[in-house]
């Protein structure tokens, strides 16, 4: 049961692509200039981003989850994440982020990754 319904998670998340940043992108920005990463979520159910990939080049700057039908909605309603970077030094690197309800072992089959290139010039 719970590999049906990640797969059905996943797919309603990932179908959509609105104003989500797409895995794989290239983003760059100058020394101390923010980069924004915003991705589907639905903490609801208790999946989240984790950031399992931390540049050498950008330190997270903040986190925040902001639903899509605004405050007090009732479980099940998705939202997005909003990760920040601030360029610290110049250079390429990669972001990493995994989907999944806890950052464990047992956990690890279920999460689905994305990967994002930053560049800091």
């Amino acid at each position: 049961m719970k590999c049906s319904s990640f797969l059905f998670i996943s797919l309603f998340l990932f179908s959509c692509s609105g104003d989500e940043t797409r895995p794989g992108t290239r983003l760059s920005a100058d020394v101390n200039e923010t980069i924004t990463i915003v991705m589907k979520s639905n903490v609801t159910t208790g999946y989240k981003w984790f950031l399992v990939r931390k540049p050498a080049i950008a330190d997270s700057v903040s986190s925040t989850y902001s639903s899509d039908f605004g405050a007090g909605c009732s479980n099940g309603a998705g939202g997005m994440e909003t990760w920040q970077f601030k360029g610290t030094k110049k250079g390429i690197d990669t972001i990493g982020f995994v989907y999944a309800r806890e950052l464990n072992q047992e956990n690890e089959y279920q999460a689905t990754e994305r990967l994002y290139v930053v560049e800091v010039n």
